[in-house]
C-alpha cells in the first residue's frame, strides 16, 4: 500500500510543480492582445451609453450635453 501512495503523491507533485512557471517577456504579447481584454470595446461602451441615454431621457451626466431623449445629442 505504500508504495502506490508514494507514487500517487509523486504524481501528483508533478503535476502541481508542472503549472508554477513563468512567462518570458516575448510571451507576454500574447496577453496584450485586445481579445485578452475584460473591457468592452470603446465604440460599443458609447453605443449603449448612448441608448441608455435616450430611453431613460437622462443624458448629460458623463461629461456631454443633454439631449432631448430621442437619441439625438
Amino acid at each position: 500500500m505504500k508504495p502506490r501512495l508514494h507514487a500517487a503523491l509523486a504524481v501528483l507533485t508533478f503535476f502541481a510543480l508542472s503549472s508554477c512557471r513563468t512567462v518570458e517577456f516575448w510571451e507576454m504579447e500574447r496577453f496584450a492582445d485586445s481579445v485578452m481584454m475584460l473591457d468592452e470595446d470603446p465604440a460599443e461602451i458609447h453605443f449603449h451609453q448612448k441608448v441608455f441615454n435616450s430611453m431613460e431621457g437622462s443624458a448629460g451626466g458623463n461629461g456631454t450635453e443633454a439631449g432631448g431623449g430621442c437619441g439625438c445629442y
